[in-house]
Order: structure tokens, then C-alpha cells, then sequence
């Protein structure tokens, strides 16, 4: 729909302007949240657990907003040398929704600042980056009591879990019991589903993009797909900056 009706670079540019402004206002929406314990912008309830939500009505899609944001922004820094403020806006806002899967965005931090040190080891770019990093670490370890405390109903909620036997282990808790299911799915896995697939996913799904890609398609339609999926999606992105 995007490429139908923003063909001119223009509208392209204004589109993207729009986009920008509304992970901001999502992203300070979270902080505030945070800070003043606006239990409007919560999204568990404060006291059961830990994470905010801003103006998302389905807790269960700001992982997945933060992340599509995060690496938008984290392109963006690698090609123009700029917007790495808000790539760490970005990146605390996502933190504050105590979602599980935002726990990748610190791993893709660190290939993508060996990677911008390979290119623009002398560019102030990684300086900058570096710069805010050490500093967020140093806030975090200065601040690790007030943090400890936001988070333990969280980890009151996660201790739980692996108590009561609902998520007998730490990676079933992590995973919210998605690994259970996908070990389940992928034991009775028939060799020859292995390489083509043809599992029926409006039975039963991991829940897992990656694994339900799998069980789909098999390792052969895993590799094509992710194939065409990747060159679509990173092909001509430098140019779109």
C-alpha cells in the first residue's frame, strides 16, 4: 500500500517523518510512564507486573513496534551517522515495556557497534554511541537498587511460575511456555518434514516466527524464504535514507 501511494521521494520522506514522530511520542509516552508510575500507560498493572505499554491498547504488539523501531533507527544511525540519540530513546522506552524479546535488541547493539568500528572507526558517530552506552551502564549500576525494586514484581511473578510448575524451567518462563510446545512439535517431526515441511499451522503453532517458519516449510523453504524475505526488506535500504 506504502509503495502504491508514495511513489515521489517527497511523500516518501514525509511518510517516514510521520513514522519517526510517532515512535517518539510511544517512546516518551513509556518514559513517563515509568518515571511517574502512570498506572494508565501500564501494562500488566504495576503492582502484579513490571512493563509499560504508552498508547498501544494490545501489550502483546509493543515488543514487536520497539523492535521494527529500534532496527529503523539503528539503519539509520549505520548509513547517515545520525539519529543515534533516538536510537537510545528507542532503546530505554523499550526496556520500560518489560517485554521478554527486547532482551535481543543489546546482542544487535553490540554486532552493530563492532560493525560501525570496522567502517567509521574514525567517525564521531561511534564515539557518540559509545559514549551514550557507557553512560546508560553507568546510570543503570548507579541506579541498580531503584531498579531492582520497579522490577520485582516481575520477578516475584517469574519465581513464581517456576515454583508453581506452570514453567518448570527458566526457559520455558523466558519463553512463556513456547518451549515446551516446540520441543513437543519438533520430536514427532517426520524426516521428511525436516527438509519440505507441511506441518498445519492453524492446528498448532510454536508461536515462534522462526520454528513456525520450519514446521511450514521445512529447512529448504526456511532458506528460500528468509532469502527472499531479507533481500526485500534490506536491498535497497540505504538508498531510503
Amino acid at each position: 500500500i506504502f509503495r502504491q501511494f508514495f511513489q515521489k521521494e517527497s511523500d516518501q520522506v514525509r511518510l517516514f517523518n510521520l513514522y519517526e514522530k510517532i515512535i517518539m511520542l510511544q517512546a516518551l509516552l513509556i518514559i513517563i510512564g515509568f518515571i511517574f508510575r502512570v498506572e494508565l500507560l501500564s501494562s500488566y498493572g504495576q503492582e502484579y507486573r513490571f512493563g509499560y505499554k504508552g498508547l498501544l491498547p494490545a501489550r502483546n504488539e509493543v515488543s514487536g513496534f520497539f523492535i521494527i523501531a529500534f532496527f529503523y533507527y539503528l539503519w539509520k544511525t549505520y548509513y547517515t551517522r545520525r539519529s543515534f540519540v533516538q536510537l537510545y530513546v528507542v532503546l530505554v522506552a523499550a526496556f520500560m515495556t518489560g517485554a521478554k524479546a527486547i532482551l535481543i535488541l543489546p546482542v544487535a547493539l553490540v554486532f552493530f557497534l563492532v560493525r560501525l568500528f570496522i567502517r567509521f572507526s574514525r567517525n564521531k558517530a561511534f564515539y557518540s554511541v559509545i559514549g551514550v552506552s557507557v553512560l546508560l551502564v553507568g546510570i543503570a549500576v548507579w541506579q541498580r537498587n531503584n531498579i531492582l525494586e520497579r522490577l520485582s514484581p516481575s520477578l516475584q511473578y517469574f519465581s513464581y511460575q517456576l515454583e508453581s510448575g506452570n514453567n518448570p524451567t527458566l526457559l520455558s518462563a523466558l519463553m512463556s511456555g513456547r518451549s515446551e510446545l516446540a520441543q513437543t512439535l519438533l520430536s514427532g517431526l517426520a524426516p521428511g518434514r525436516l527438509f519440505f515441511g507441511g506441518h498445519d499451522l492453524a492446528v498448532s503453532s510454536t508461536e515462534t516466527d522462526l520454528l513456525d517458519v520450519f514446521l511450514l516449510l521445512g529447512i529448504a523453504g526456511v532458506l528460500l524464504f528468509y532469502t527472499f524475505y531479507l533481500r526485500a526488506l534490506f536491498f535497497n535500504a540505504r538508498r531510503r535514507f
